[in-house]
C-alpha cells in the first residue's frame, strides 16, 4: 500500500460523502421544511382541539352554573311569596287586634260602674246619683 492510495481512498470516502452532501443539501433542505410545516400543522390541530376541548368544558360549566341559578331563583320566589303572604297574615291580625282593642275599649268607657242598676245608662260625665234624683229622672222619661 503506497501513500497515494491511501490519500486516494481517504480523499474518495471524504470528498465523495462531502460531494453527496453538497448535492443532495437542496433536498435535505426541502425535506426538513416539510417536516417542520407538518409538525407544526399537527400541533396547529392539537391546539385547535385543546381550545375545543376547553371550550366544550366551558359551555358545560356555564350551563351547570345556568341550571343552579334558575334552580335557586326558584327558591327566592318562592321565599318571596311566603314572605308576602305572612305579610298579609301580619296585617289582618294587626287589623283584628285593633278592632278587638276598640272594642274592648268601648265596653270599658260604656260599663256602668253601679251594682243592680235598674236605670242603666252609659257612664259618660256619670256621677252617682242619689235615690231622689234616680225617681226624678224616672218620672221624667215616663
Amino acid at each position: 500500500m503506497d501513500w497515494t492510495l491511501i490519500v486516494e481512498v481517504l480523499v474518495a470516502v471524504i470528498g465523495g460523502s462531502v460531494i453527496t452532501r453538497f448535492l443532495t443539501f437542496k433536498e435535505m433542505k426541502n425535506g426538513m421544511k416539510l417536516d417542520n410545516e407538518a409538525k407544526i400543522e399537527e400541533n396547529k390541530s392539537k391546539s385547535v382541539e385543546r381550545w375545543s376541548n376547553l371550550c366544550n368544558e366551558l359551555q358545560d360549566q356555564i350551563e351547570m352554573f345556568q341550571t343552579q341559578i334558575n334552580g335557586l331563583n326558584e327558591r327566592l320566589d318562592k321565599k318571596d311569596e311566603r314572605i308576602v303572604e305572612l305579610e298579609d297574615r301580619c296585617v289582618s291580625y294587626r287589623t283584628k287586634i285593633d278592632s278587638l282593642n276598640t272594642e274592648l275599649t268601648k265596653a270599658t268607657l260604656l260599663k256602668c260602674s253601679r251594682l243592680r242598676c235598674e236605670n242603666r245608662k252609659p257612664p259618660f260625665g256619670y256621677t252617682e246619683l242619689t235615690t231622689d234624683e234616680l225617681m226624678e229622672q224616672g218620672e221624667d222619661e215616663k
